[in-house]
This record gives structure tokens, C-alpha cells and sequence, in this order.
């Protein structure tokens, strides 16, 4: 921990390696399968890693015992994995109701607000999705606007990563980052 704060990356490097598979199964423990399909563990530690350097880095932290740096690693893993949990659970995106809502729905009339999906974006609309777009590919990487590209054409995850030469999980962490990039964009984060 003193080598990481003394500026040294590669004492980052060995705290990641050390942690992050305990780390991803810790978080993969405190979901259902149904969450597992939207959240993915690797997402979270990467959160949890990115808050705990940003931290240690400015001083937060004091480890005083053996096992002190698993100790907050895991609880700021599990904070993080419950707070994500609460957001996938807030009404608006409860995914419990997903599927009863498709199921259940034989027509929009059933649901009026579905109704607005049914038409063509206005000229204004379109122009506006494609300017939101655009900004925020402008600060990708070649590899990222690739994937987001490709997964816009519809290829699936796995053809994205056959295409791109990475990874299956890459493709789903760099599509969630987008997403979540795009999300706290609209609104207004």
C-alpha cells in the first residue's frame, strides 16, 4: 500500500491482481442469476478498484492489520454491488417486471405509454440522438467505437468479440461503461 501511494503503478497492479477474482466472485455472490443477466461482476470491481486508488490515493485510508486492504476492498465491493442492485430494482427499470410486461402486452392500447415508441423520430429527435452519438464517441478509443459500431449494426456480443479480437466480457464492460456514460448524460449526471 505504501509503494502504491509513493507513486509506484506496478503496487496498483499487484493489489488488482491479488483481489480482483475474490473480488468478481464476492460480487457475482450477492446477485440472483436474473441480475447476473444486466449487472456484470467484473463492472462493479472495476468500480470498486477505480473509488478505492482515487481514495487511497488522496489518503483516506489507514491499514493498520493483516487482512485490513481485503477487509475494504470487500466492503466497498459489496456497497457497490447493492447499490447497484437498488438501481436495477428502482420502478422505472425493476427487471422483475420486464418480462410480464412484454408478455402481457397484446397490443399498446394496454399500455399508453409504449404508444410514443410506435411512431418515427421527428427530424429534431433524430438530429438530437445522433449529436448526443457523436459526442459521446468523440473521447473513445478506436477498439471502443468499434464495438459500439458494430453492436449498433446488431452483431451480437459474441460476433463483436470475434471481429474485434477481444474478449466476450470486454465487449459487455465496454458496451456497459458506454451505456452508463450515455445514461448519466441524459440525465444530467
Amino acid at each position: 500500500m505504501d509503494d502504491f501511494i509513493g507513486g509506484n503503478d506496478r503496487a496498483a497492479a499487484k493489489i488488482v491482481d491479488r483481489y480482483a477474482q475474490r473480488l468478481i466472485n464476492l460480487a457475482r455472490s450477492r446477485l440472483t442469476n436474473r441480475l447476473r443477466n444486466r449487472i456484470d461482476p467484473e463492472d462493479i470491481v472495476q468500480s470498486a478498484y477505480r473509488s478505492f486508488f482515487r481514495r487511497a490515493g488522496d489518503g483516506d485510508f489507514e491499514l493498520k492489520r493483516s487482512g485490513d486492504l481485503w477487509r475494504l476492498l470487500a466492503a466497498i465491493t459489496v456497497h457497490k454491488t447493492l447499490k447497484r442492485v437498488e438501481f436495477e430494482k428502482a420502478k422505472k427499470r425493476d427487471y422483475r417486471s420486464e418480462e410480464n410486461v412484454i408478455a402481457g402486452a397484446s397490443s399498446n392500447s394496454e399500455f399508453p405509454g409504449f404508444a410514443d415508441f410506435d411512431r418515427d423520430p421527428t427530424p429534431d429527435e433524430a438530429i438530437m440522438v445522433v449529436d448526443e452519438l457523436a459526442a459521446v464517441m468523440k473521447p473513445l478509443s478506436e477498439r471502443d467505437r468499434g464495438i459500439i459500431e458494430r453492436r449498433l449494426q446488431e452483431m451480437t456480443f459474441e460476433e463483436i468479440a470475434a471481429s474485434t479480437e477481444v474478449s466476450e466480457s470486454t465487449v459487455r464492460r465496454v458496451l456497459r461503461r458506454i451505456h452508463d456514460d450515455l445514461f448519466g448524460r441524459l440525465i444530467g449526471e
